[in-house]
């Protein structure tokens, strides 16, 4: 899978030394070439699609910073971040379960679509559509939004109820940065999931 990744900083004039990883915490390899290669075949049918992709890895512990925002004609990590998980995808610091039931209380994983922005009870908030049935297309309707929270920072990540919240020192900037039509891919090494990924090449 990496010789696609090549090929995709290639085709935009980059080279891997260019691919600037400039925060401590970072995606792997293996990683980034998933969310692109999914950002690609996603751009393919969504052509007004932003250049940005953020990867959430709910594979890491919440209490390291797991979520990056990644600029695609740059190579750049914009911002690497903590974000929350769900309460019943795991009390702890890991995320172990996710679902798309309404009222679950449980993160999506896989590909999803930022939408509009509105102000709710968290502030700024980004309303997100999900792209791969069974695993997250009832986001929208679930209220799985990208917002700040006071129980996310350096110190201590909280859960949310299935929304993968931000520290309130940095949401608006991310939200500002990602929010009308970029990709979120967020990942986790669910068996199911990774063999029948449209977006993953099955």
């Amino acid at each position: 899978m990496f010789k696609y990744f090549i090929a995709v900083v290639i085709a935009m004039s980059l080279t891997l030394n260019q691919f600037n990883f400039f925060s401590v915490n970072k995606p792997s390899e293996k990683l980034i070439t998933m969310a692109i290669n999914a950002w690609r075949y996603e751009k393919h049918l969504n052509p007004t699609l932003k250049p940005i992709v953020t990867i959430i890895d709910y594979s890491q512990p919440s209490n390291v910073r797991r979520l990056f925002v990644i600029d695609i004609t740059t190579g750049k990590i914009l911002y690497s971040e903590f974000v929350a998980h769900g309460i019943n995808s795991g009390s702890g610091a890991y995320a172990k379960s996710f679902s798309n039931t309404i009222n679950s209380k449980k993160s999506n994983i896989g590909v999803l679509i930022t939408g509009e922005t509105y102000i709710g009870k968290h502030g700024l908030s980004l309303r997100l559509h999900g792209k791969e049935p069974g695993f997250n297309t009832n986001a929208y309707t679930r209220s799985i939004v990208i917002h700040g929270s006071k129980y996310v920072n350096k110190n201590y990540v909280g859960h949310s109820w299935g929304c993968p919240a931000l520290d309130q020192a940095i949401s608006s900037k991310i939200i500002d940065l990602i929010k009308n039509n970029s990709l979120i891919f967020a990942y986790y090494p669910d068996s199911i999931w990774l063999h029948t990924s449209k977006y993953l090449g099955n």
